[in-house]
């Protein structure tokens, strides 16, 4: 019997044919070593919850969250990877590889929550200048 983990991360290094969008630790007939595993990239990854697609991820934490919980992910996953005397330096790579490849759309994620951003931040002032005028013109009736 072999335990491994799989932790979703197609927002980081996207969806292929051999990882699914997922991360998975080596295997391990050790159920207490994939246990603790498990836990620690849970509670990085966790932190996501089941928000879905990667939309879902940016419009929740924003960019610079989602890039600090891919490095402390990634920099677990890679000690786990280490723990369990496989190569550290080949599956870095590997993973760095994926990144970079997914980089386009990320940027995409990237400029759509931007323009979300923006155009929340439109709404917001529209609406406070509309009260302030609605304002104006009841503080107008009163002293006329």
């Amino acid at each position: 019997l072999s335990f491994l983990v799989d932790v979703p991360a197609s927002h980081w290094i996207g969806v292929d044919n051999t990882r699914g969008g997922k991360i998975s630790t080596p295997k391990t007939s050790n159920l207490e070593v994939a246990l603790l595993a498990w836990r620690r990239l849970r509670e990085i990854r966790g932190q996501c919850g089941h928000l879905g697609s990667s939309l879902g991820l940016i419009a929740h934490f924003g960019p610079m969250e989602l890039e600090r919980m891919w490095e402390q992910l990634r920099e677990a996953y890679l000690d786990i990877f280490m723990k369990l005397g496989r190569d550290v330096g080949r599956e870095r790579v590997k993973l760095e590889a994926l990144y970079v490849a997914q980089q386009p759309q990320r940027d995409k994620h990237e400029q759509l929550w931007n323009r979300s951003r923006m155009a929340r931040e439109e709404r917001l002032q529209r609406s406070f200048l509309w009260r302030q005028r609605l304002l104006q013109r009841r503080a107008c009736r009163l002293a006329g």
